[in-house]
């Protein structure tokens, strides 16, 4: 069919082939930059791997605390016992505050004398202070009290094994001493408010033996 200059072709009805070559193109770039990814990848691996081999490794230690429980109050009432178990629970998480406490961790520095031990003052600037070793002592420490029993772990993580697991067996052994000194303290002020409390009766029944005496007295004359 002749047609004039200037006017569009009649479509012969294929369909155009220009998608496909869209994609074999695509396809021949990513093939040609292939060596691009690779490289990037390796790069990658071979970043995670120095900063793996300079990461510092860490070893945990922990020991265990068990707390003895006192012979159960015979009580009749199930709402009494009930108060008898949360108090319970509360001495176990008191117990538990108390391990991670400051006084106890400057316990296990004075006693293991942590603060010229070069393993445990590492990096720090200078002499640290008691409240910074303190710190550093909490920051690497964690007590956790494990559900529906009286067993309470205390975990140390540390570069260094051998005093990661000193540290961990101080606190449970210095936190047994302080408790020990505690209830030796409260046993004191209470011998010695008996021990007032006897002489004070003793002085009343003296007085009162001088008072019936001197009545007598007067009664006979």
């Amino acid at each position: 069919e002749a047609f004039e200059p200037g006017m569009t072709p009649p479509s012969s009805g294929h369909p155009s082939s220009g998608h496909g070559l869209d994609l074999r193109t695509l396809f021949y770039v990513l093939l040609e930059r292939a060596w691009v990814v690779l490289l990037l990848a390796v790069a990658g691996l071979l970043l995670a791997a120095g900063y793996i081999k300079r990461a510092p490794v860490l070893y945990s230690s922990t020991a265990t605390l068990e707390v003895q429980q006192e012979e159960q109050k015979i009580v009749k009432m199930d709402r009494a016992m009930d108060r008898e178990d949360l108090r319970s629970l509360d001495v176990l998480q008191t117990i538990a505050q108390e391990l991670k406490s400051r006084s106890l961790f400057e316990r296990v520095i004075d006693t293991n004398n942590l603060g010229a031990d070069p393993r445990f003052v590492g990096l720090m600037n200078g002499a640290p202070s008691r409240e910074i070793l303190a710190g550093a002592l909490s920051g690497m420490t964690d007590v956790r009290l494990r559900r529906g029993t009286r067993l309470i772990d205390i975990t140390v993580v540390h570069q260094v094994p051998e005093l990661a697991q000193l540290i961990a067996n101080s606190i449970v052994t210095e936190y047994k001493e302080q408790s020990v000194e505690q209830h030796t303290s409260t046993s004191e002020v209470a011998n010695e408010f008996l021990l007032q409390e006897a002489n004070r009766l003793k002085e009343k029944l003296q007085m009162s033996e001088n008072d019936l005496q001197a009545y007598r007295e007067q009664t006979a004359a």
